[in-house]
Parts: structure tokens; sequence; C-alpha cells
């Protein structure tokens, strides 16, 4: 879906619900799928000199026991307007600027209203055994589109502990503030050090994943630490509208 999205310039989103898909895994070969005309691709599928609206901040890099290097941040939705499907591009450079490796990521959170942030963590599988330095800039990202998006979701009495240097661990609970349900809720844990730097983060989803308005529901993360020791943390929930009426228990 999101391959098919990318092409055509539009949403996941937007072409979920023009062609009332539920689940995309059950998305069929061949299956006919109408193509909303609506939302152009910002940017390119490589690194352009064009400037997006958005920013990357708060960026930590690590080497990881098994000679991987890994870089961690944050995007920022500088724009005016929401955006979906961010995607950053990072490289490793030589003391003379020439690039050693190239990969590229999501960000966390597939929505990030005007304002707002969400953390990446991109992987160097093959990493070269020292580089001089790095860049990391966002290269692509979709309008905004609220459609079947929901917001609403408060996260609240947040406590977290670690264990070292190794996992932290995140709980708390996720109130539905809006008037309408919510389903698919999606969690991104974001940790940082004392500097502001991204030290780990983690998705995962709360007790009940179905939320009737004005309901509660707890969650439990733990967080794999790439860095640290942790300062603070940030925890997001986002939903979706659902697209039949939710039974009433």
């Amino acid at each position: 879906m999101l391959a098919i999205a990318r092409r055509f310039g539009v949403s996941v989103q937007l072409l979920q619900e023009v062609n009332g898909i539920v689940d995309p895994r059950r998305l069929q070969i061949g299956q006919p799928l109408i193509i909303p005309l609506e939302g152009e691709i910002q940017g390119t599928p490589t690194p352009t000199p064009t400037p997006l609206p958005m920013r990357v901040q708060g960026v930590y890099v690590v080497r990881a026991p098994n000679d991987e290097v890994w870089i961690l941040g944050e995007v920022v939705n500088t724009s005016d307007s929401d955006i979906e499907q961010a995607t950053v591009n990072a490289v490793l450079l030589d003391e003379n600027g020439r690039i050693l490796a190239s990969t590229e990521g999501p960000a966390a959170l597939e929505f990030i209203p005007k304002g707002e942030r969400a953390p990446f963590a991109v992987r160097f599988a093959n990493a070269p055994s020292t580089f001089a330095a790095y860049q990391v800039n966002v290269i692509r990202a979709l309008p905004g589109f609220l459609g079947g998006y929901y917001l609403d979701l408060g996260v609240e009495d947040v406590r977290g502990e670690g264990e070292g240097y190794r996992a932290y661990f995140l709980e708390g609970t996720v109130r539905n503030l809006g008037s309408e349900d919510a389903v698919g809720i999606l969690l991104v844990a974001t940790l940082y050090d004392a500097q502001g730097r991204v030290v780990g983060l983690r998705e995962g989803a709360p007790e009940h994943n179905v939320l009737l308005s004005g309901g509660v529901t707890r969650f439990q993360l733990e967080v794999h630490l790439l860095g640290g020791p942790v300062a603070s943390w940030r925890v997001v929930a986002l939903g979706h509208r659902p697209l039949t009426p939710t039974p009433t228990p």
C-alpha cells in the first residue's frame, strides 16, 4: 500500500479510505484500486537541494556492539500544515566529505500535525569501520490528510524507570478526549538524554486497541536504549476513526 501511495503521490490513509480498505495486509494482487487526485509528493525519492518544511533535531549517533551504526533523532514539522509519511536519509562521510554509506527510514509517527514532532531511528547494517561526519535530512513527505486519523487521545500519568543503559520501562494511561470512538491506537515513546538527544524509541499499543469516547486504557512499554542515561521521555498516541460504527458492548 505504501509503495502504491508513493507511486501516485497520495497518502496511504486517503488511498485506504477511498477504496474502503480496513486492513491493508489483505490487499490482493490484481485488485482494482481508485487513485484519488489530491495530494502531491513534496520532495523526491533522493535528496535534493530544495529544503522541505521540516527539520531534524536531537540527533544521537552510536555504534552498537555488533558494529552496526544507529542514528536517532526527531523530525519536526515546521510547516503551516499537517504532513504524513515523512522519510529521512542519513549518510556517513569520510574526512573529505565523500559518502561512505547511506540509508533511509520513516518517522515513527505516520501523521505529524503542524508544529509537532516524531522520532526516527535508522540503521547502517554494513557500516564502515570509521567515519568522520554524518548528515541527516528529511527527503520525502506528503501533505497530511486527516481523514480517518484520530488525534483526540491524551497520554496521562506516565511513569518510568530504567535498568542502567540497557532498557527503560514506561507505563501510563491513554484517554479518549474526543466525541468519537478510536481504533488501531499506536503509541510512540521517545527517550531523551540530558542534552535533548533521542537515545531510545519504541512503538507499541495499549491494552485495549479500541477506545470509546471518554474511555481509558493502560499501557506498558519496554524501550531498548542505545544511549543514556534517560533524562526525560515523551509518549504520543495516534488512533484512527472506524470505517464502520464501533459495536456497543
